[in-house]
């Protein structure tokens, strides 16, 4: 899946054994990774990344936003 990368728990279990996709399309420093049914973004810790997850969880119900399922902060990423 991810070998290079070790992940919180909480988002491993939502992803494992499912295919993936590198995008290569942003123009951010986040790594992005494609799932059939789900989106994975990596990104350095950082207000812009806990904004962002807030933002969405607010967000969702009132317009049509992807869902945050699982927000994890770890050894410097989000």
């Amino acid at each position: 899946m991810l070998p290079y990368l070790t992940l919180p728990k909480s988002i491993s279990k939502k992803i494992e054994g499912k295919n993936l996709t590198l995008d290569t399309l942003g123009a951010s420093d986040s790594s992005v990774y494609i799932f059939d049914e789900s989106v994975l973004k990596i990104e350095k810790t950082g207000d812009n990344a806990n904004h962002e997850a807030e933002a969405l969880q607010w967000l969702c119900g009132k317009l049509p936003v992807p869902q945050v399922l699982a927000f994890a902060q770890e050894n410097g990423l989000n």
